[in-house]
Parts: structure tokens; sequence; C-alpha cells
């Protein structure tokens, strides 16, 4: 009845995440980028791998592939929308992943690493927003977080946490190319790992730890060919990404706009939270205006890292009149993030958590520091801002962290003021 218990419960939850996706896949729309993924899925599968992209060099066929696959046995049942049934596929993907996994979590290392590192990332609710949506996003929920949790969670082999890591660093690169940095973040973990807790390469009696390593080189390298072969065939490059001048677009974008919210309207039209230097050339808008333009540059670069580590709304695509900053959004990300420092102030007190700090700390810090030059969309840091609410959870976890948290309300209700002040200011650059 015991061994039951886990799986009774982890179901009853994961049956109410499923609904509420459910809920969302009716009550939210889309355009824009998620168009454009709708319709590249639809194309990769009947055109093949020289599918028409107008995005072709910049992003990856991994992200229509993994939507594709989810879209076409939609094709069996006429009467079906195919767009419907992709998002319902998504949501039912991500459920029993996120199921397995925290189930995993539960068997392998308990109920604490379940509730303090599995739970917060599978419910996040920027997280549960993103999946019903055909994005990038939809795709690092449903393959990146289940392998960085097991990666933060389960307790094995070095050798096995390596090759673990080089597919989910794979993975994220072929999903958006600016996501490289979780490779770093991975490596961090495991020289942690290795410093902190003595890991073995492979368990005594057990096959060569190296035959994983292996498997995982030769499963990237099999995910890897298809975007080699499109980029020999269009650009005569070996280069996985080869064409970035959407990237100098970026760049330009984010001197332009402190914030970009695109909203469900006839037109799509973009809300936009314009900075002082619209005015500037576009051949000044580069990434030396960050260097160069004291102290204006560095405040424009932390400005887009705070609003990525601070949603004040949950969805990508709301309505004009949703577009507006949630107080109690915003209150509960400056209450996550404020959390989550004090989390990582405590590395000296908790010699046993550093592995696990190192890696949260990577996430938040690359995840933000990613996106600090462009004009930040509430998506951009969906991993960090993940990150965040797990350093938060394995604060209040632990009996001198929630005393810690407790000593710090004050420091929390003037950060949690501040970035209410914040927030404000932006909204009047409207």
């Amino acid at each position: 009845m015991a061994a039951r218990r886990p799986v009774t419960v982890l179901l009853a939850m994961h049956v109410a995440q499923l609904a509420f996706l459910l809920w969302l896949v009716h009550s939210m729309g889309f355009c824009c980028d998620a168009s454009y993924y709708d319709d590249v899925a639809s194309r990769l599968f009947t055109q093949g791998l020289m599918y028409t992209d107008i995005y072709s060099g910049y992003r990856s066929y991994f992200v229509p592939f993994v939507l594709g696959a989810l879209r076409w046995p939609a094709q069996w049942f006429p009467s079906v929308d195919a767009t419907t049934w992709m998002r319902v596929s998504l949501c039912c993907a991500y459920s029993l992943c996120s199921f397995a996994t925290t189930l995993r979590v539960v068997r392998r290392a308990g109920w604490r690493d379940a509730v303090t590192i599995a739970l917060p990332v599978f419910f996040n609710p920027l997280v549960l927003h993103q999946v019903p949506l055909p994005m990038q996003e939809a795709v690092i929920a449903l393959l990146v977080l289940p392998m960085l949790v097991l990666l933060l969670a389960t307790r094995t082999t070095l050798a096995r946490r390596c090759a673990l890591a080089i597919v989910c660093g794979g993975v994220a690169f072929l999903i958006r190319l600016p996501m490289a940095w979780l490779i770093i973040a991975c490596a961090a973990y495991l020289l942690a790992c290795l410093r902190w807790e003595g890991l073995r390469w492979r368990t005594p009696g057990a096959p060569s730890g190296s035959l994983s390593i292996a498997a995982a080189v030769l499963a990237l390298a099999a995910l890897l060919g298809p975007q080699l072969v499109i980029s020999h065939a269009r650009f005569h490059s070996w280069a996985p990404y080869p064409n970035d001048a959407s990237y100098a677009r970026q760049w330009i974008f984010g001197v332009d706009d402190y914030r970009r919210d695109t909203v469900i309207e006839d037109d799509h039209s973009a809300v936009d939270y314009a900075t002082p230097y619209r005015a500037l050339s576009n051949d000044r808008k580069t990434l030396a205006f960050y260097v160069e333009t004291i102290p204006d540059g560095p405040v424009l670069a932390l400005t887009h890292a705070w609003i990525t580590l601070h949603p004040w709304g949950w969805r990508t695509y709301p309505r004009r009149a949703e577009a507006e900053p949630s107080l109690a959004v915003l209150a509960f990300s400056a209450t996550l993030v404020f959390l989550a420092l004090s989390y990582f102030g405590g590395v000296r007190s908790r010699p046993e958590e550093r592995p696990t700090m190192v890696m949260l700390f990577a996430l938040v810090s690359l995840s933000t520091a990613s996106v600090a030059f462009a004009a930040a969309e509430t998506r951009f840091g969906l991993i960090g801002y993940t990150a965040a609410g797990v350093a938060a959870a394995r604060l209040l976890a632990d009996s001198g962290g929630r005393e810690r948290a407790l000593h710090a309300l004050p420091g929390l209700a003037a950060y949690v003021g501040a970035c209410l002040v914040i927030a404000m200011l932006l909204a009047h650059t409207r």
C-alpha cells in the first residue's frame, strides 16, 4: 500500500496539471512565432528536409520535427483540426514526461528532491503557460527540463551524468543556438559533483562508463546530422547555424526596447516599452553600444536581465487588455528571485548542497546573461526563472534556510516594493 501512495499522489497532481493545460489550449490564442512553427511543422513532414523555411540557417529543423511528429497522427482524423491536435498532444506528452520523471525522482532520490526540484520545475506557472504553444519553449519544457531534473535529482555515476549532460546540452543547442550556454552550466555542475561528492566514474562490476558517453555522443550526432545536411545544401557550410543576419536584428531590438509583448488582436501588433535610444542609426545598435555608452549601455543590459527574471504576466500572447503588468504576478516573481538569492548566499553553511547550488546559480546567471542584450520577452528567461523557483524551494525545505528567510522578511518587502516601482517606471515607456 505504501509503495502505491507516491503513484496515487503524483497521478492526481498530474491529472490536475493536464486539465489546466487543456484549459489553456481552449483559452489561449497565438500568432507570429507560434504560427510560424505551426506552419513549418506541417511542411517538414510533407516536403522533407529541404522544406520551405524563411529562417533556414537561423533556426534548426529540430523544433519543427518534434512538433510535426505530434501533429502527424491528425491526418488519420480529417474532422480534427491538426493544430488543435498538436497542442493537445503537447500537453499530454508534457504531463506524461512530468509524471514519469517525478516518479523516478521519488523512487531514486526521495520525496524531498521531488518536492524541491521536480515539482517546482514541472508546475512552474511560466512553464505551464508555454507548453500549449507550438514554439521553442514548449519543446524545451518537453525535452530539456526533464533532463535537467534528472541531472539534479538522480544520484548516479559520473559517467551517466556526463552522458545525460551531453544529450541535454546538445538538444538545447538544437532547439535554439543561444542556449549553448546550457553546456557550460552542465559542465560546471559536473565539476562541482566531482569536487564535493567524490563520484565514481562507474559502478564496480557494471559495464564501462565510456559506453554511456559513446551512446550519448552517437545520439547527439544523429540529431545534429540533418541540420548539417540542410546547412550544406542551402549555404554550402558545415556550420549548424550559418545565417547570422537575424542576430543583428536582435541587437537592434535590444537597443530600441526594454521589453516587447505581442498582443492577440486583429493586427497582431507589438506593445513596445521603448528606450530613449531609438533615434540612433541602426549601425550603432550593436553589442558595442553596451560597452561604449556608459552608463546607459550597462543599465539597459541590467534592465533586460531584470525583466526576464521578473515576469509580470504568464502569457506570451496576451490580449491587449491583459498586457498591463500584473502586480500580483510581479510580486510572486520578485519573491522567488529574492528567496533564490538568499539560497545562493548560504553556500558556505551547506557544503553538501554545493553541487546543486552551482548548477542552479549557473542556470539563473547564464540564462539571464544570454538575453541581456535583446528586447526581453517573458519566455526568453524560462530556464533561469524555473531554476530560481527550484532555488527558492530548496531554501524553504531546509530548517536553516527557513530561519534565514524569516530574518530576511524586511529585505523581501523592500525588494518586492522596489520591483513594483521599476515595473511602474517601465509602464510609462509604452
